[in-house]
């Protein structure tokens, strides 16, 4: 039986560590909830697997990183995937941020207005100094973790 919201709190007013509370809550809802769909009979098992699938690709971040990669631009993708591909670092040159190897590139240039969002999410980061820190933008760890979810999710691979 999980622990209620009261003893939660009543838990983290005693001086335990709130993430540890809400963390064995959770599971302890989560194990409820499994033995009820173990409960359900032929149809509980089959939604019993697709619910500890789901929960995998949740507690390991492919679900959010799923979810990050469609919720930016064409563009944006465009910068994420070419950035990866690359050395992972964009600079200014006037108004265009361009790869670090130079200005003669096959690539249409990006804009600031495409990298910010990117930067807001946490999947580039800004790298340009202290005097002015929109002079290059440096992709994330994150940022290669949505690339990489992004590639085995075109290749085929993606659970469902």
């Amino acid at each position: 039986m999980p622990i209620s919201w009261d003893q939660a709190m009543s838990r983290i007013a005693k001086g335990e560590p709130v993430a540890d509370v809400m963390d064995e809550k959770l599971a302890a809802e989560r194990e409820e909830f499994r033995s009820f769909l173990a409960d359900q009979g032929a149809r509980g098992v089959e939604a019993l697997a697709n619910y500890d699938r789901a929960m995998r690709d949740v507690d390991t971040g492919h679900a959010g990183a799923r979810n990050a990669w469609h919720s930016i631009t064409p563009a944006q993708r465009r910068v994420l995937v070419t950035a990866a591909a690359r050395d992972g670092r964009v600079q200014r040159e006037g108004k265009e941020y361009r790869h670090a190897q130079g200005r003669h590139q096959p690539h249409r240039p990006f804009y600031v207005a495409t990298l910010r969002p990117l930067c807001d999410r946490g999947l580039m980061a800004w790298d340009g100094g202290a005097f002015d820190p929109e002079a290059a933008a440096v992709l994330t760890e994150r940022g290669r973790f949505v690339v990489m979810q992004k590639q085995s999710t075109t290749a085929g691979t993606e659970i469902q």
